[in-house]
């Protein structure tokens, strides 16, 4: 689940702080600097939906994904994800 988000490097949203109500197994989206319920202490990094629950992937300095809704691809400085 982990290497095929990280390949493909498709987000659906974010950052964002709050995890989404009704996620499809697959989809991912970036975690903000404040998450909430099932994303606490996850700050900045890849949430993935998988049919066993949530998995995280550290953000690391280099990292790029793109985002869906809008095709902005971003990139994780080292410090925060930037357009």
């Amino acid at each position: 689940t982990l290497v095929d988000a990280l390949v493909h490097a498709a987000i659906e949203a974010g950052p964002l702080n709050d995890p989404p109500a009704d996620p499809e197994p697959g989809q991912c989206w970036l975690v903000g600097a404040a998450p909430t319920d099932g994303w606490e202490g996850q700050v900045d990094a890849v949430a993935i939906w998988s049919g066993g629950g949530w998995r995280f992937a550290p953000a690391r300095a280099g990292m790029a994904v793109v985002r869906l809704t809008d095709g902005a691809r971003l990139r994780f400085d080292g410090d925060a994800w930037v357009v």
